[in-house]
């Protein structure tokens, strides 16, 4: 999502809004529970994208593409 955003230079304030479009399953459910704080707490892409990331982004996951990334370098 970043990359088609920063390609299509999406403001910030968009992002929230099109990327939940692509939401399914578990995170389509958490982010019904998030919505009503959206406004509340002013939830913008950095909170948003920290929040799918601590919830859905596996450990075992993460730990490889910070290896892989680290490799790279």
């Amino acid at each position: 999502m970043e990359k088609l955003f920063d390609a299509l230079h999406c403001p910030e304030e968009w992002r929230v809004g099109f990327a939940r479009l692509y939401l399914m399953g578990k995170a389509d459910l958490c982010w019904a529970t998030v919505r009503s704080k959206q406004q509340e707490f002013g939830l913008g892409w950095s909170k948003f994208k920290k929040l799918l990331k601590n919830d859905f982004y596996l450990v075992s996951l993460q730990k490889a593409k910070e290896d892989e990334f680290v490799h790279l370098q």
